[in-house]
């Protein structure tokens, strides 16, 4: 062989290697899950960090240890065109893994294709209601900044913490452990028993509403108002289990008594004439900027009665339960806001790594910064070959690893950067 023809060899097998690398069919997909590994990120071509990595395994195994749901993460530069689009690709990668369980479905997909650049959340069926679509774009809008900037590890552990974050909270792990159990043969007696005790706790949740409506001496409308909340709040958690009794009751509740208690009259303390509530646009003239800068980011809901007949003022307070925001340590107002994580050091084998939990008050601008430390990357199994690339190991001729067989129906949301 002449060296021309050796030179000629050498470029074809080159370019054949490259274009293998880049372009996956569901199949070859390293397949994290096998007989050698238990993990959830398939990186075959090194986007991520090694530190990311060990990141992003930490949180899907406690998000599976509190609730069974399974996060499988993917990163890989191109797949194959006869996969039209990321949506195709991506729900057949689900199936073809069985993330979730067969029994529930309860699972989700990071797909992220830095050659296409785009990304897709694949959403299993028993997740839908708690990750519908417009909460996957809401994730992926928090991920963006990172992906256009090609910082995936950043990216991916934020969407990875937010998945988390929706996915354990007290009423989600309630939600889902309901799901699995509506797969179970109700047999009569279960059905009696069930009716009985959805009318014994509606008696008790009319006895509740009650309780809320009982005025106590000198308590502001607010503290009647708290109280009835938090009753509602056991009335939305019991209304799970018991939808069409308790359940029709509490959105009763919410929509009318709730707004009673907060709006009944009220009697002024100084010379016992009536009161009467401010507008919205009216009251911001006895708000401070603060109280204004709260009512506006919804953290806080304010009330001013004022007295027709002394002209005395009251303030009351409404903390909304749902805001993301907190109480800065500096101003005191509740204008604090979570902002992403940033990793600093990435982690390796020998050393920790560092990053930045951060926080930042919308009002006074004060910020919060809480360094962390990244723990060790531990050292490869027997049956990894020490690189990003191992996860999957040998699962590239696997027929679904050990995920256990769940259906993705496509929920979910695709981004592109």
């Amino acid at each position: 062989m002449t060296p021309l023809h050796k030179l000629l060899l050498l470029f074809l097998v080159s370019t054949f290697s490259l274009l293998g690398f880049a372009a996956y069919t569901v199949q070859s997909v390293p397949n994290p899950k096998n007989e050698y590994s238990d993990n959830f990120v398939s990186n075959p071509d090194g986007i991520l960090s090694d530190s990311a990595v060990v990141l992003i395994e930490n949180i899907a195994a406690d998000l599976r240890s509190r609730t069974t749901v399974e996060l499988a993460v993917v990163a890989i530069n191109g797949y194959v065109d006869k996969y039209y689009d990321i949506e195709h690709f991506a729900n057949s990668l689900y199936n073809y893994w069985g993330i979730g369980g067969g029994d529930k479905s309860q699972g989700v997909l990071f797909l992220l294709d830095t050659n296409e650049r785009a990304f897709r959340i694949e959403v299993g069926d028993g997740c839908e209601g708690l990750l519908p679509d417009i909460e996957c774009a809401e994730i992926q809008e928090e991920m963006l900044p990172y992906l256009r900037e090609n910082d995936w590890d950043n990216a991916l552990v934020v969407g990875a913490s937010l998945v988390y974050d929706k996915l354990t909270t007290d009423e989600a792990v309630l939600e889902l452990l309901i799901g699995y159990k509506k797969k179970d043969d109700i047999t009569s007696s279960f059905a009696f028993n069930y009716i009985f005790w959805s009318f014994a706790i509606l008696l008790l949740a009319v006895l509740l509403a009650v309780i809320a409506l009982t005025k106590r001496k000198k308590e502001y409308n607010s503290d009647a108002y708290k109280r009835a909340r938090n009753i509602y709040g056991i009335l939305a958690v019991i209304s799970i289990i018991f939808p069409l009794t308790v359940g029709f009751f509490a959105g009763w509740y919410r929509k009318n008594i709730m707004p009673y208690v907060r709006k009944r009259p009220v009697v002024c303390p100084d010379c016992g004439k009536p009161m009467h509530l401010l507008s919205e646009e009216d009251e911001d003239e006895y708000l401070d900027e603060k109280q204004i800068l709260e009512e506006n980011i919804k953290s806080i809901d304010y009330d001013v009665w004022r007295c027709d007949g002394c002209n005395k003022k009251i303030v009351l307070s409404y903390i909304n339960s749902l805001s993301s925001f907190s109480v800065c340590p500096r101003c005191g107002a509740r204008t604090m806001t979570k902002l992403p994580d940033k990793i600093l050091v990435s982690a390796t084998r020998s050393s920790t790594g560092k990053g930045l939990h951060r926080q930042e008050c919308k009002y006074c601008g004060h910020r919060v910064i809480v360094p962390y430390v990244i723990p060790i990357i531990p050292p490869p199994s027997s049956s990894s070959s020490g690189s990003s690339r191992s996860y999957g190991g040998s699962s590239r001729s696997s027929s679904g690893g050990s995920w256990g067989g769940g259906h993705s129906s496509g929920g979910g949301s695709t981004v592109r950067f």
